[in-house]
């Protein structure tokens, strides 16, 4: 199976890097300061992260979009703008979710960088 059918995951975490940096535009909360700032350095570093592992796949570099994900996704409380921007919450929650189930879907999948539920053989 070729790389790119097989590690489909980070080009749509790249996306949804790119959904977190234009978020506070697209969804009108860009005077709300933490929530922007998390939002676009959030889709930043995911974003680098994702074309990094698009580049040359490593497990570490999975990691570290496993734990933005989860940042995104608990920012909102943490970061106190969860009851004041229901949109820059649900856009952090969404968001960081799905970048958390993906990163660790392809660190589960691909026995290469660990693949603790694949069956097929390495290559």
């Amino acid at each position: 199976m070729s790389n790119s059918a097989r590690h489909w995951q980070d080009p749509v975490n790249l996306i949804l890097g790119i959904l977190s940096l234009i978020s506070p535009w697209v969804l009108s909360y860009s005077t709300v300061g933490r929530a922007t700032d998390n939002a676009v350095l959030l889709g930043i570093l995911i974003g680098i992260f994702a074309i990094a592992a698009m580049v040359n796949l490593r497990a570490w570099k999975e990691w570290v979009n496993v734990i933005l994900g989860a940042w995104l996704f608990i920012s909102p409380w943490a970061l106190g703008f969860a009851g004041a921007a229901a949109a820059a919450a649900w856009s952090a929650w969404v968001l960081g979710a799905i970048v958390f189930i993906l990163a660790l879907w392809e660190l589960g999948s691909d026995r290469s960088i660990g693949g603790w539920w694949s069956h097929a053989p390495t290559q």
